[in-house]
């Protein structure tokens, strides 16, 4: 299920009550709890999971201080056990933790492209149960996606001076001065009336719910009217009627990047020979962002290098589709492509590729390639960190992706002719910038049938560049730091 709630409508509550009843009904089950922040799920553990459990008499008889009791983790004499994790920009907190029951909170707030690393702890269970709640932000984002696929079902309420009756589903149309009205007659409708009902308006593999505030039975009219006039329009929209509103701006225009295509690049044979010759000059870089979900996100590979000058060169790019989006197949054409052009540093996503990765890695490891595994994170000290535990670099995901817009922005990157580029700089026009206001930090999303692959393949390529050309314009800094 997925609930598309305004605040105030006891989202989380439902999450907690949901998943307190299958601990305690199922033995062994585990619920895990997944928050944006730190501060949200030890709320979430301390007013909805604690208090909930110590003025229940009948949970009190099912909670087992025993099997776990702190802020993460509660134990239930079942066996069952109910996790709370917080991942706002990087699942690592969440990997490897099997589950019975996911519960994502606050999903406007999470990454898109985490949220099925996340699924993933699932995997071998026999229930699988997915809840995600939040309040709607922008179409493009993790909410937006999973209510797309949903049955997005809305509270239709009567109004009986029709004939036949005319049903309302709540929208700007409907708020009168004093309560719900009618879109078509204007009168007073009542969202508590016994032959309201939820109606599906859509097909979906999962069951969806909107639920703005004026439905709920412990609405105030007078806060309603008040928000309206006094709030801006699209937090409105948000958080008082649970719709969606397009308040992202996209980061690049179409003519940014046809300003950084140049006609003597051209990707045919002729001229990758051409550049194949060069690569045993010159120094030439890969970048690859693995594919994860097939129909909806490929592969892509990035090959660039500076062959004498000062602007970097995108040279070639290619996406895995097809059958080529079988990972057997993409890995030995990719092993194939970077042989062939003598790269020598290549920097690659780790996420869904960890697999990929490893493979690939060794598989270059006798022609001395340097490999490096990246995935992004919030790191509000540094733009990119080495992580001496996990041999991984950790990218500020904002940052980074801000700096590259602006490299794009002030021509200091060459990309191939349009004709060519074209599918690529798709990618890139998807990419839409939103100002997370809670979390006070901008963040970029796409659309789930629009994808963004090539721009982190190009942002990997520039990256994997830096131990020999230490871009300050990319990376903000002179010099990598250690964890």
């Amino acid at each position: 299920m997925v609930f598309l709630a305004a605040r105030q409508c006891e989202k989380s509550t439902t999450l907690a009550n949901l998943g307190l009843l299958h601990c305690c009904l199922y033995p062994h089950f585990r619920v895990l709890y997944v928050a944006p922040t730190e501060t949200h799920s030890t709320r979430f553990s301390r007013d909805r999971l604690e208090d909930m459990i110590n003025i229940s008499p009948r949970l009190k008889k099912f909670y087992s201080p025993a099997v776990a009791a702190n802020v993460r983790e509660k134990g239930f004499i079942t066996g069952s056990r109910f996790i709370l994790r917080s991942a706002y920009t990087k699942p690592d907190r969440v990997r490897g933790i099997p589950a019975d029951m996911l519960l994502i909170d606050e999903m406007a707030m999470m990454i898109s492209d985490h949220i099925p690393i996340m699924e993933e702890c699932l995997a071998h269970s026999p229930y699988k149960k997915r809840l995600f709640a939040g309040t709607p932000l922008i179409p493009e984002d993790a909410m937006g996606h999973y209510w797309l696929e949903s049955t997005q079902n809305e509270w239709a309420i009567p109004c009986y001076r029709h004939s036949p009756v005319h049903w309302n589903i709540v929208g700007e149309k409907h708020l009168g001065t004093e309560g719900l009205i009618c879109d078509k007659c204007g009168n007073p409708i009542n969202p508590a009336d016994p032959k309201a009902q939820w109606v599906s308006t859509a097909e979906g593999e999962w069951v969806g719910f909107r639920i703005p505030q004026p439905i709920v039975p412990s609405a105030d009219w007078s806060e309603i009217d008040y928000k309206r006039r006094k709030y801006p329009y699209h937090q409105f929209l948000n958080e008082v009627l649970a719709l969606f509103c397009d308040v992202g701006t996209r980061p690049i225009t179409k003519e940014e990047i046809m300003a950084c295509c140049s006609e003597d690049i051209k990707m045919i044979p002729e001229v990758l020979e051409r550049y194949r010759a060069m690569a045993g000059h010159f120094p030439v870089y890969a970048g690859i962002d693995w594919g994860g979900d097939v129909g909806r996100s490929a592969t892509v590979l990035c090959l660039g290098g500076y062959f004498g000058g000062h602007q970097f060169k995108v040279f070639y790019m290619k996406k895995f589709e097809g059958r080529e989006s079988d990972p057997l197949v993409q890995l030995k054409l990719i092993e194939e492509i970077l042989r062939r052009f003598h790269v020598r540093y290549v920097a690659a996503d780790y996420g869904f590729g960890f697999v990929q990765n490893a493979t690939l890695e060794q598989a270059l490891a006798p022609d001395d390639v340097y490999y490096m595994q990246c995935f992004y994170a919030y790191n509000p000290k540094h733009k990119l960190v080495f992580a001496r535990g996990t041999r991984r670099w950790v990218l500020h995901r904002s940052q980074m992706m801000s700096n590259l817009f602006n490299i794009i922005k002030t021509r200091r990157i060459v990309f191939p002719r349009w004709q060519d580029f074209k599918p690529f700089a798709d990618d890139i026009l998807n990419i839409v910038s939103v100002y997370e206001e809670r979390a006070h930090m901008l963040r970029y999303e796409h659309a789930s049938d629009r994808p963004d692959d090539s721009f982190h393949a190009i942002l990997y390529c520039l990256l994997a560049s830096f131990r020999d050309v230490p871009r300050v314009d990319l990376l903000g800094l002179p010099e990598i730091p250690y964890l």
